[in-house]
C-alpha cells in the first residue's frame, strides 16, 4: 500500500502523485521531467547529461562529470514529485485529498467519487 495525493482541476482532470523518493526521475531525470511537462527542468537535464558525457568520452575531467551525472540523478529522485505536485499547483489544479491504496487509479477512483466540488 502506498500513500497519494490527488489534485483536481476545474475542468475536470485528476492526477494522482505518489510523494517521497521517485526511482523514474532518479533513472532518466531528463526524460522524466519531459513527460511530466516540466520543460525547462528537463531540457536543462538532458543539456547536462549530454554535456557530462561529451566529458566522460573526451578522458578528462571523468569524476567531475560522472558526479555531475549523480549529482542529476539523486536531486531528481528526492525532488521530483515536489516538483510535479507545485506544476500542477501553479497550472491551477487543487489537493482533493490523501489517501493509502495500491495504486494511483484506485486513489482517483475513490477520492474522485468522494469530492463533491
Amino acid at each position: 500500500m502506498d500513500t497519494y495525493k490527488v489534485f483536481k482541476h476545474a475542468k475536470g482532470n485528476i492526477k494522482a502523485l505518489q510523494p517521497g523518493w521517485n526511482w523514474a526521475a532518479c533513472s532518466v531525470p531528463g526524460l522524466w521531467a519531459l513527460f511530466h511537462e516540466l520543460w525547462f527542468i528537463g531540457l536543462l537535464l538532458l543539456f547536462s547529461d549530454a554535456c557530462a558525457v561529451a566529458v566522460i568520452m573526451s578522458g578528462y575531467f571523468i569524476s567531475y562529470a560522472v558526479g555531475l551525472l549523480m549529482f542529476n540523478r539523486i536531486v531528481m529522485g528526492a525532488i521530483g514529485s515536489w516538483a510535479v505536485e507545485k506544476d500542477l499547483l501553479s497550472r491551477g489544479f487543487y489537493c482533493i485529498g490523501t489517501i493509502t491504496t495500491d495504486n494511483a487509479d484506485s486513489a482517483i477512483a475513490i477520492l474522485a467519487a468522494n469530492d463533491k466540488s
